[in-house]
């Protein structure tokens, strides 16, 4: 009986999870049609313009950090999966997450940046 109960938290924590790395995906995704819609070729801020700038320097840091931590999650997760631990193999889902705060922390500042 704990078994199956174990099994249906587990399952709930992974839809809690996939639910949470969805929206936070849907809403990078959105912001970056956002900030590429408002981008002109005659625009003065290009996007080599942009990464002259600190505060976008600091988050395509953010950025690559971010997507560091999601791979390593990766690689922990598939070892979960080889030993069949079900706790491990949820660090995919957290690096999802923390892959979409980096997105939308990078897109935020671009657009920050090109509304000054």
């Amino acid at each position: 009986m704990v078994e199956k109960t174990q099994g249906i938290q587990m399952n709930l924590i992974n839809v809690i999870f996939s639910i949470i790395a969805g929206i936070m995906a849907f809403l990078a995704f959105l912001y970056s049609l956002r900030f590429y819609k408002n981008i002109n070729s005659d625009e003065k801020y290009a996007l080599v313009v942009l990464f002259t700038r600190k505060e976008a320097r600091i988050a395509f840091k953010f950025l690559a950090f971010c997507g560091f931590f999601h791979g390593v999650s990766m690689v922990i997760s598939a070892i979960g999966l080889q030993l069949q631990d079900p706790i491990i193999s949820k660090f995919s889902k957290i690096g999802c997450i923390i892959l979409m705060m980096g997105f939308l922390y990078f897109f935020f500042t671009l657009e920050r940046i090109t509304k000054k």
